[in-house]
């Protein structure tokens, strides 16, 4: 199967964490509606239960905040309402979800690029810090610190002078 450069492949988790943002997206669009309700549901279903998903939800919005902040313009996304339309990426979703699997890879030099796209330039530290929240939010674990191995290793041999 090929797929085209501007393809991204997303997890099953990060496909939930994307339907949550564009209903957080949306309750700050339609105040009518009840969006953040039906996000902290999709979290609750999906996360393991009430309590675990209203964390992950508020860590959530303090990452949309920190990219609000820092952004001049607003937001382009899809709407989660729309099965079809849901299939579809917009850049500033791309530029998140670059950035929380750079993040949630344990590489987040490689995050502060998607990052300064989607903050349009700005400062990206306190986006970063947030989604490392989250991270931690999620109980995705740190790697392992292994000690490196020397590339060689001298020994002292008695029958070289």
């Amino acid at each position: 199967m090929s797929f085209s450069k501007n393809t991204l492949i997303i997890t099953y988790k990060e496909a939930i964490l994307l339907k949550a943002f564009r209903y957080f997206l949306l309750a700050y669009t339609e105040h009518d509606q009840a969006h953040c309700q039906t996000a902290m549901g999709v979290l609750a279903a999906n996360f393991g239960g009430k309590e675990k998903g209203r964390q992950i939800g508020f860590s959530m919005l303090r990452v949309l905040q920190e990219a609000r902040y820092a952004r001049t313009n607003h937001f382009v996304f899809v709407t989660p309402c729309c099965e079809k339309c849901s299939y579809q990426l917009m850049d500033c979703e791309r530029y998140l979800i670059e950035s929380l699997k750079h993040v949630f890879g344990h590489d987040i030099s490689k995050a502060h690029v998607p990052a300064m796209l989607l903050c349009e330039g700005a400062d990206t530290d306190k986006f970063i810090d947030s989604v490392v929240k989250l991270k931690a939010e999620l109980g995705i674990p740190e790697p392992e610190k292994t000690k490196s191995k020397p590339w060689h290793i001298f020994r002292k041999n008695k029958n070289i002078p």
